[in-house]
């Protein structure tokens, strides 16, 4: 994990293009690198229109699982 990004601490709202537009140009990656999780749908629906890799975040979830598991591990 690079960082963790609060988008009240960016003065950024998601579900906003420029929410996402702003980490992805801020570490120079392209859609498909970047691994976004939230907890509301919106925002997930919001980072997948950008073609950007999502995982819903559910209470009890497993995130380490989760996220072996998108990375194939």
């Amino acid at each position: 994990m690079d960082a963790v990004l609060i988008s009240a601490e960016m003065h950024k709202m998601k579900p906003n293009a420029n929410f996402y537009e702003h980490i992805l140009n801020r570490f120079h990656v392209e859609p498909q690198e970047l691994l976004f999780l939230d907890d509301n749908i919106k925002n997930v629906n919001g980072a997948e229109i950008l073609g950007i890799s999502t995982i819903k975040v559910e209470k009890g979830m497993d995130l380490y699982k989760e996220i072996c598991n998108f990375l194939g591990k």
